[in-house]
């Protein structure tokens, strides 16, 4: 999609999104306060929904991509979508009281997953550990439900509190870096 097209559907978006709930917000909506016509969005997309759920996950992407590819830079990546969140948070709030939300949460667990799975094998590759393909699997489900949980928690509190007081509570929850976690498991 060209960079041009992606800048003027997030500002029609975002001009959309002040006075209107995301639900209501239709295919011409959204294209003519862009100015571009129907057709190109359809070229892209099949519906506002689509878009939304396309503009989170490149999102959530780049902040995943920025920190190294390790398994405890993790919770630097989460802390980065808090603040990202926060920063957005009109848009943000909006797709939370909207019925994209559920879309949205399961964008944010596919990714989380692809992450931890990744970076689980590779950390234990690295390392020349052995886990079960079950043991992995736990290890992968209760990682991603933790950032989740950190997320839902963080949205609950109308993204007010303060990233940094929220992950050292994470942190406190988890315990020990992922990694440490993830040796525990090994056989």
């Amino acid at each position: 999609m060209p960079k041009k097209f992606d800048r003027k559907m997030r500002a029609a978006l975002e001009t959309l999104l002040q006075d209107h709930s995301l639900d209501s917000i239709t295919v011409s909506d959204l294209t003519t306060t862009a100015g571009i016509t129907r057709p190109a969005f359809y070229y892209h997309f099949s519906s506002v929904q689509e878009y939304v759920e396309d503009t989170l996950e490149k999102q959530l992407k780049k902040v995943f991509e920025k920190h190294p590819d390790e398994l405890d830079a993790i919770p630097a990546a989460l802390m980065d979508l808090l603040e990202a969140f926060k920063d957005q948070s009109m848009y943000v709030t909006k797709i939370y009281e909207s019925g994209y939300y559920q879309a949205y949460q399961e964008k944010l667990k596919t990714l989380l997953t692809d992450v931890f799975t990744e970076r689980t094998a590779k950390y234990l590759k690295d390392k020349n550990e052995h886990v079960t393909w079950r043991d992995k699997r736990l290890f992968v489900r209760l990682a991603v439900n933790s950032c989740i949980e950190l997320v839902e928690v963080y949205f609950s509190q109308n993204m007010h509190a303060d990233p940094a007081a929220l992950m050292a509570k994470y942190r406190i929850y988890l315990g020990r870096p992922f990694s440490q976690v993830l040796s525990d498991f090994s056989v």
